[in-house]
């Protein structure tokens, strides 16, 4: 729910796409900037006192963000954001941890990691549904007080689920390297495929928002990232319960060719039914390359890593959608929804290139 509550609440303030994609990309860096100092001091004491604070903090930033004047300089708006991008608990790289630290097969891990990518799917297809009812009722600000209640929730119940507990001494009193899971062996290029992957998400989804626009009813755009991730769901449990043939990376390599196909066609959608139709395409394999990546990170790093390891990628997936998020608006600002569309095709197609450079392996 941030990117778009944010993106929105932000574009009715200042009427323009490019500021709004600023103010994402300020929450969307500070995450991306704090998530693997995080996920450090996660791995060797713990989740549970941090979460809860950074909780607290999310929860503040997210509420001041409804509640201060429309008129305030755009430059309040990005620190507010910044300091919840700084906050949001990274609860979902604990639960991809969690599955990486279990002592299951490679595949049972796979099927693991996305069962937990099905169910992010479903907050994505849910969170923007509820941003679009408030769009509805002209009132897109009420998202960021949304994003703070579900956050709220969310890590209440993964504590109270006992997530926090799989962390234990072990973690603490092994011997680690200064550079974590950057030193391992294609975790770099896993890095530079899930930096470029999501970019071309980032940049998708404020397209679809300038669709919308152009069509005269910008909450449809809830509906389009519904057809998105609905697809993307059911093409992740496949991945999850396939026998491989192909090696993950190139799994990745001919997943990620499929979408920016599909971006780029985007760009001749002439009416809401065929951008739909086409939606529901695009997003088949969109939550299997993010589970693929996710478990190739596991495999590639030490035990004593993953929590890190994790938050770097969350990272790179956190500054990709920023990145595009931030370029998209400027772009869309300065040339129309179907340029952005098509420019959107190639980060996707430079994920595809790096993931040729990841080294095709089934165990650490």
């Amino acid at each position: 729910m941030n990117g778009l509550a944010l993106t929105l609440g932000a574009q009715q303030v200042t009427g323009r796409f490019d500021l709004a994609g600023i103010v994402t990309a300020c929450f969307l860096f500070a995450n991306a900037l704090a998530a693997p100092f995080v996920g450090r001091r996660i791995d060797q004491r713990g989740p549970k006192k941090l979460v809860t604070r950074m909780a607290a903090g999310y929860f503040i930033s997210m509420v001041a963000l409804w509640l201060i004047p429309a008129q305030s300089p755009i430059a309040l708006f990005c620190v507010l954001a910044a300091f919840a991008g700084l906050c949001i608990p990274p609860v979902s790289a604990l639960a991809r941890a969690s599955w990486q630290k279990a002592e299951l097969s490679a595949d049972a891990k796979r099927a693991g990691m996305s069962i937990e990518g099905v169910l992010t799917e479903m907050a994505f297809m849910v969170g923007p549904l509820l941003v679009s009812i408030v769009l509805a009722f002209n009132a897109p600000r009420v998202g960021t007080l949304l994003c703070a209640f579900f956050c709220a929730l969310g890590v209440t119940g993964f504590l109270r689920a006992g997530g926090a507990a799989q962390w234990g001494s072990v973690e603490h009193a092994e011997q680690r390297n200064f550079l974590g899971p950057l030193s391992a062996n294609g975790f770099l290029p896993l890095m530079a495929v899930c930096l470029c992957l999501c970019m071309a998400f980032g940049m998708n989804e404020i397209m679809l928002m300038g669709f919308a626009k152009s069509i005269g009813n910008g909450a449809l755009v809830g509906w389009l990232y519904f057809a998105l991730c609905l697809t993307s769901a059911v093409g992740t449990l496949w991945f999850g319960s396939l026998k491989l043939r192909l090696s993950m990376p190139m799994c990745v390599a001919a997943f990620t060719t499929y979408i920016a196909v599909f971006f780029a066609v985007m760009a001749w959608a002439g009416s809401f039914w065929v951008m739909f139709v086409l939606a529901l395409f695009g997003g088949a394999f969109a939550g299997a390359c993010i589970a693929a990546l996710f478990t190739m990170s596991g495999q590639f790093v030490a035990s004593r890593y993953v929590t890190e390891a994790g938050t770097w990628l969350g990272s790179m997936l956190i500054t990709g959608i920023g990145l595009g998020f931030g370029l998209g608006g400027i772009i869309l600002e300065r040339t129309d929804w179907q340029t952005l569309a098509l420019v959107s095709a190639l980060p996707m197609l430079c994920a595809a290139a790096f993931s040729f450079a990841l080294p095709k392996m089934e165990n650490p």
